[in-house]
């Protein structure tokens, strides 16, 4: 009886062994202070990191939005700038006809190569070539000539330069207009003696008139002659109008 209570005793204790055996390795250790510390700092950072990230996205978003809008704008203003030019093309070719209608029996001559007569009206264009036209006295109440130039671009980067002769009157009126939706147009004007007059810019600011006037007087001689106008463009898409007149 003894030998079998013992024996049941050793068995009890060789079970309570493995079993504290057992939950030792299943029950990890505890974290020290330290390691608390560092996984509270790792998460304090990713949350961080999450709300920038956050912020970042948003101001993304508020830029595109911005974008867009400012895509659209655009896309109206070209629109309504494309409805003026159409307007004004129309002037321009009713202008034109009636200008046809009444030079029609005009008698117009062109010579290449003639030199400079009084009393023949003169246009250079930049290629070199120079336009004569004669108008008989009884097409013209006053002496004095008129000079316009129209052009019209879409992107375009060009240079250009014209030569517009004043005839011996009083006066002189110079006029550079137009407007331009994208790019620049750049219009020097060259006096007769050399000097440059002004410079015109046309870009996206909107559209622009500019006008000058020389009237009889002493000292003012030099207003007679030839007018040089320079005319750069970059990447533009709008129009340019030039126009002198002397009488």
């Amino acid at each position: 009886m003894k030998r079998n209570f013992f024996s049941l005793t050793v068995a009890i204790m060789a079970l309570m062994m493995v079993s504290a055996g057992l939950s030792a390795q299943e029950t990890p250790p505890p974290k020290s202070a330290d390691e608390k510390q560092k996984q509270a700092e790792f998460q304090k950072q990713q949350q961080a990191l999450q709300e920038e990230l956050k912020q970042k996205q948003a101001e993304l978003e508020a830029k595109r939005k911005e974008i867009q809008e400012k895509v659209a704008d655009r896309g109206e203003r070209a629109a309504e700038r494309q409805r003026d030019y159409e307007w004004i093309y129309r002037e321009f070719d009713d202008l034109d006809r009636e200008v046809r209608d009444l030079t029609r029996n005009m008698p117009v001559v062109v010579v290449p190569d003639l030199p400079d007569v009084h009393g023949i009206r003169t246009y250079r264009s930049g290629s070199g070539n120079n336009i004569y036209i004669y108008g008989s006295p009884a097409n013209a109440g006053k002496p004095g000539s008129s000079w316009n130039y129209s052009r019209q671009v879409m992107e375009a980067t060009f240079t250009n330069e014209l030569t517009m002769s004043a005839d011996e009157g009083e006066n002189v009126n110079l006029t550079v207009s137009g407007d331009c939706a994208e790019g620049s147009i750049a219009v020097a004007i060259i006096m007769p003696d050399g000097k440059q007059l002004s410079e015109v810019i046309l870009d996206e600011n909107g559209s622009l008139n500019w006008r000058k006037s020389y009237e009889a007087g002493e000292g003012n001689g030099w207003k007679n002659g030839k007018w040089i106008f320079r005319i750069k463009a970059k990447n533009a898409t709008g129009n340019l109008r030039i126009s002198m007149n002397s009488y």
